[in-house]
């Protein structure tokens, strides 16, 4: 996926933001189930929480809409922190990580524009 300028509306949806973040860990998925199967649990559990809160979070409004926001950013962040732990280690490589972690960090950014709108 080419690099999209942060201004541009389909970028600031946070449906398709956390369902591109989810596809990109997929690949990482896989390649740690068999290097580190704790790592490959955690890395899944944060992925499928931010991509699910995110998208529940739409459907409510108010206090409990921002909620969910905020624990789909914290979950988002949590997975990119796994992404580049794995790096650190050498688990995976820069390649494999690169796409993954810049999407996680997407994420992160389209949920903070979405729960503080500049007014």
């Amino acid at each position: 996926m080419a690099a999209v300028a942060m201004t541009d509306s389909y970028v600031m949806d946070p449906h398709f933001a956390a369902k591109e973040a989810r596809a990109g860990v997929n690949a990482l998925l896989a390649r740690l189930k068999q290097a580190d199967p704790d790592v490959h649990d955690r890395l899944r559990r944060a992925s499928i929480v931010a991509c699910v809160q995110s998208v529940e979070a739409l459907s409510v409004h108010g206090t409990e809409r921002n909620a969910r926001f905020r624990v789909a950013r914290d979950h988002a962040g949590q997975a990119a922190a796994i992404i580049e732990s794995a790096l650190t280690v050498g688990l995976i490589d820069v390649t494999e990580a690169h796409g993954a972690l810049s999407r996680f960090h997407q994420l992160c950014a389209v949920l903070a524009c979405v729960m503080y709108p500049r007014r």
